[in-house]
């Protein structure tokens, strides 16, 4: 839910976010198969104001570490925000 409404929702970065053990929702996981600017039309907020920590844990079996931490790198890579990752931790 975080990510949805930072990234789709909001057109104005938080002081910072936190994930815990998520996945990201609608437009979000769709974003990885679209052009850079097709996902960036999909999105409200791809400021690099944006600060995010994501604290995972790696014996979770609803949502996996490996393939969340995928999903959220390729996301980041295609909206052009990879900078904003400050932590993602796996506990």
């Amino acid at each position: 839910m975080t990510t949805y409404m930072q990234i789709a929702n909001l057109d104005y970065a938080l002081g910072g976010t936190i994930v815990f053990d998520g996945y990201p929702l609608p437009p979000l996981v769709l974003m990885p198969n679209k052009t850079k600017e097709e996902a960036r039309a999909l999105a409200t907020c791809t400021s690099s104001d944006m600060r995010w920590m994501f604290y995972h844990g790696d014996q979770d079996d609803v949502f996996n570490v490996n393939a969340t931490k995928d999903e959220v790198n390729a996301i980041w890579e295609v909206l052009d925000i990879e900078s904003t990752l400050e932590i993602f931790h796996i506990e």
